[in-house]
């Protein structure tokens, strides 16, 4: 069985609010299973996998996060064509 995680786990470690985590929930990002009438766990490994992999720098301002996605984005299409 994989690992599973609290969401004040995940806050915790990845330093984003409880509000985002369910947000990614709604929005399928992340996957949680509910255990007991109030207690919700996530996968540990996907977690770590989606909110590395679109981690965006604390602090950065809209302008430095626009040129990370547009270096991502040329990156993705580079490896695309090879």
């Amino acid at each position: 069985m994989t690992k599973t995680i609290s969401m004040a786990e995940v806050a915790d470690n990845y330093g984003i609010s409880l509000t985002t985590i369910r947000r990614y929930i709604a929005a399928g990002k992340l996957t949680a299973y509910r255990i007991g009438p109030r207690m919700i766990r996530l996968d540990a490994a996907q977690v770590e996998r989606e909110l590395l992999q679109n981690q965006i720098p604390n602090g950065a301002t809209g302008s430095q996060i626009t040129a990370a996605a547009r270096q991502t984005q040329t990156s993705a299409r580079r490896t695309a064509r090879r």
